[in-house]
């Protein structure tokens, strides 16, 4: 780091500090966004070459950012609408309670495995056969919207029109039986 950077960077947090001194957690929000600032410096420098703007910027997102990674600490989740509760527990067969953290039922009944999949099967065969290369690509694969097109050979916004065509026609279906 330049001397440069190292003076801008003590500037910005002394300028956090004083503007988040009277939130809860003030320090950790400090600390939290100048590790942030320092992992790319550069761009904040050239974004703010004054840094009592870089953290007039930062006070506020630094506050909510905060807020968020500590509701998903406590896990409540990123909107604070999820509470985990206590862990589930099971005796075994020496007849001791035993905890278990992770329980996924489709994964012990086979009978259910096979329901869901033959349901997924038959939505994906609603689905025009653009559609459902561009749903298995995203969804089974992790590719992009953009890069799936690609390789299903059309146009981002053309796959993403048929999407939405298709989930309109989905939700619409679903309504008629009302």
């Amino acid at each position: 780091m330049t001397e440069e950077q190292s003076t801008w960077l003590t500037a910005f947090a002394d300028e956090l500090g004083k503007r988040v001194k009277n939130f809860k957690d003030g320090d950790d929000i400090r600390q939290e966004q100048v590790l942030n600032v320092l992992w790319q410096i550069k761009k904040y420098i050239e974004r703010y070459p004054n840094p009592r703007d870089a953290a007039k910027a930062m006070r506020y997102t630094g506050r909510i950012n905060h807020g968020r990674d500590e509701a998903i600490e406590r896990g409540e989740g990123v909107r604070r609408n999820r509470y985990v509760g206590q862990f589930p527990t099971r005796l075994n067969d020496d007849g001791e309670e035993v905890v278990i953290d992770l329980v996924d039922r489709s994964a012990i009944d086979p009978a259910t495995q096979a329901a869901d999949r033959d349901e997924c099967l038959r939505a994906v065969d609603q689905l025009p056969p653009v559609v459902a290369a561009g749903v298995a690509l995203t969804a089974v694969f992790g590719f992009d919207q953009g890069e799936a097109a690609k390789q299903i050979g059309v146009g981002r916004t053309y796959l993403s029109r048929m999407t939405k065509k298709s989930e309109r026609k989905m939700c619409d279906g679903q309504h008629d039986a009302a």
